[in-house]
């Protein structure tokens, strides 16, 4: 089967350059580094003698995830190649990644391709994070590297079951890495235990996003004698189609009990915007763009923040967070120790799959509040009764975000040992 795919994929190779062009007129590729994905128009790269090192990633969460990891890895002396696939990750990394590492475009899975890169940038030790599970490239680059490693290894439900239905070749491509470092997941546990693959289990990477929070208060239009700091602010973090509703609906219950709340609403996919305006106008309440550099008065009630890379900064000024991605089955859930990172009480929908045992976790922690599966209007009356209820109950809001953070500083590990592994020779 193995055969078969990589025959087909060097037959589509005259076919790749159409396709990627296709995408950049659709506005899905960077018009000027899309050809990196074809293994071509790399900028130069020295590697100065020192050791480097392939993280292979999808998008901007498993990219932020590795980010502690890449900054101790260059200051421990190795140079580091972070690949991505998405225009959203490259936007956003190109201005957190430290000296000595720099970002390209994941190569497609083409032999031919994955070749190029490999002897542009020669690494010597390749990190595939989480789940972007691709034939060629776990062959070709666990075979050229010395060392490699499966990162943060984690298989959904859905996701083991499609890989299960080829048994012996996820077999083949999980043995071919050095080790499975496995962050804990039930569903993860029990099908690798199930076909005998070893791996290495750890604390989830996303306990460690805290050590690259560096925010500052987010540069907002505010009239004089508004004050946000005054208002029972809820930041509702990476919200998806279908959610923006339910959480608006939400809003708007709590508002008519707590006449000073202020929605931060924060879209996952900023291309969205008309359709996230487009709901916040059948609410009838004032609203601010943030890319339009809107001013919020006292009669604004929500602030749409359509700009990346400003989550950490919202988190700062939020007195409430609930992280979507949750709502909606089959999304997975989006990452909710970021605003556990700042103590802050934190609601969460009934769809948190990405993020099944951490949840599990601090459900049991009393670090977070998570809802009930249910209708769409179902849900919003509840997420609207556990807004209120927060602000309304100083001692549980307290609470909440105590053991939050309780719950993070717990579970933070030194990244040394991780770092150590991967720069062992």
């Amino acid at each position: 089967m193995l055969a078969i795919y990589k025959f087909l994929s060097v037959l589509l190779l005259p076919f790749l350059p159409f396709l990627l062009k296709k995408r950049v007129k659709k506005g899905k590729e960077d018009p000027t580094r899309y050809t990196e994905k074809l293994g071509k128009d790399y900028k130069p790269f020295n590697n100065e003698g020192k050791k480097v090192i392939w993280f292979f990633a999808a998008s901007v969460g498993e990219s932020l995830s590795v980010l502690p990891l890449i900054n101790k890895l260059c200051e421990d002396g190795c140079k580091v190649v972070l690949s991505t696939g998405t225009l959203t990750s490259a936007n956003l990394l190109g201005q957190k990644l430290p000296q000595g590492a720099v970002h390209v475009f994941n190569p497609v899975d083409n032999p031919v391709i994955i070749k190029r890169f490999l002897n542009h940038f020669k690494p010597d030790t390749f990190v595939l994070v989480e789940e972007e599970f691709w034939p060629n490239l776990v062959q070709m680059a666990t075979k050229y590297c010395k060392k490699s490693y499966f990162l943060n290894a984690k298989f959904s439900e859905k996701s083991a079951a499609k890989w299960l239905k080829y048994k012996k070749v996820f077999i083949f491509l999980l043995k071919c890495f050095d080790k499975n470092i496995m962050a804990s997941s039930t569903a993860t546990e029990k099908m690798l235990e199930s076909i005998g693959v070893a791996c290495q289990p750890i604390t989830s990477l996303k306990y460690y996003t805290i050590n690259s929070f560096q925010p500052q208060n987010p540069v907002l239009n505010v009239a004089e004698g508004v004050n946000l700091d005054a208002k029972n602010t809820i930041l509702a973090l990476s919200t998806h189609a279908g959610e923006e509703d339910i959480v608006l609906s939400a809003f708007v219950q709590a508002r008519k009990k707590l006449a000073k709340t202020f929605l931060f609403l924060m879209p996952r996919h900023p291309h969205r915007l008309a359709d996230v305006i487009a709901s916040v106008k059948k609410t009838g309440l004032k609203y601010a763009l943030m890319s339009a550099n809107d001013v919020i008065d006292e009669e604004t009630a929500i602030l749409i923040a359509d700009k990346l890379g400003l989550v950490a900064n919202f988190l700062l000024i939020s007195k409430v967070v609930f992280v979507a991605g949750s709502l909606v089955d089959g999304i997975g859930g989006h990452n909710i120790l970021e605003p556990a990172c700042f103590g802050k009480p934190t609601i969460t929908g009934p769809y948190n799959e990405n993020f099944e045992n951490i949840v599990s976790n601090m459900v049991n922690d009393g670090a977070i509040v998570k809802l009930k599966p249910a209708s769409p209007e179902q849900m919003s009356d509840e997420l609207s009764m556990k807004f209120v209820t927060i602000f309304q109950n100083t001692t549980l809001y307290k609470e909440l975000g105590k053991n939050a953070k309780n719950h993070v500083d717990k579970r933070m590990q030194d990244l040394n040992k991780i770092c150590n592994q991967i720069n062992s020779h």
